[in-house]
């Protein structure tokens, strides 16, 4: 479950550049980079599935400014040693700041239990540079994360407990590279990210082995369905194509959808 809550977190933690903004901060394990949405979305219903398998179902609720305001993740899956159903998931919501900044962020159990919060905090720049994660009781937790920026080298360094990652992104201001590191501070693995002429996010390599992803797109250009493709070396250096990996649905509405035309 932290490990679910911190992946998410990744994902909708942001920080306002001189020159860009960040949307996204694809550090976690099988990460990768958010397209950010065209339109006045309303809300996004997430499907990833397998074959007949789900294996994760979520709705995001934006407000008219385009501000992730809440999520809902529902799942199920069947306990290991009791064989029986139980639910997973939760809820988050998010506050924001007069200025637009995202400030907090409060998490609740499936059956609503409010378990605690995250602040976002930044610096003069309106970087943020750091998340910090409170109990239900309002008490400071060990879990923090810090954001370290190096914009000549067109780098952010995100640590949390053990764990540091290097995120490399372009001159257009998409992410092109996640270095990891071992627990002695050495580089461990590389993943890196590339895009088609129209910006599109389609191949994500780590080593001999690499997903490519295509997509269908909605009448606001919003990708609706995307398909990743497993491919891997064998030891001779073929590719060995696992077609239809994984495919991810979106339902998408906007606000254009609920109003009345005469």
């Amino acid at each position: 479950m932290r490990k679910a809550i911190f992946i998410l977190l990744l994902f909708t933690a942001f920080s306002i550049n001189a020159s860009a903004q960040f949307t996204d901060f694809p550090a976690g394990y099988s990460a990768i980079p958010k397209t950010k949405l065209k339109g006045v979305v309303h809300t996004v219903l997430t499907i990833e599935q397998r074959g007949e398998h789900v294996f994760q179902t979520y709705v995001e609720v934006y407000d008219k400014r385009g501000r992730l305001i809440e999520r809902l993740e529902s799942n199920a899956n069947i306990e290991v040693h009791s064989n029986e159903l139980f639910r997973l998931g939760g809820k988050s919501t998010y506050s924001y700041d007069s200025s637009g900044k995202l400030v907090k962020e409060k998490y609740f159990e499936p059956d609503g239990k409010y378990t605690g919060y995250l602040t976002y905090i930044y610096n003069s720049k309106n970087f943020l540079v750091e998340n910090i994660r409170f109990d239900a009781k309002g008490k400071e937790t060990s879990w923090k994360t810090t954001y370290t920026y190096f914009p000549e080298k067109r780098q952010v360094e995100v640590k949390w407990s053990t764990t540091k990652i290097l995120l490399s992104y372009n001159e257009k201001n998409q992410w092109t590279k996640r270095t990891e590191y071992d627990s002695s501070g050495k580089p461990d693995s590389y993943i890196s990210f590339e895009y088609d002429a129209q910006g599109n996010f389609i191949k994500n390599s780590k080593g001999s082995y690499w997903w490519n992803y295509s997509y269908k797109y909605d009448k606001q250009d919003n990708w609706i369905e995307q398909r990743a493709d497993y491919v891997q070396l064998d030891k001779a250096g073929k590719e060995e194509l696992s077609g239809d990996w994984m495919r991810t649905y979106r339902i998408i509405t906007y606000y254009s959808d609920n109003e009345i035309k005469f």
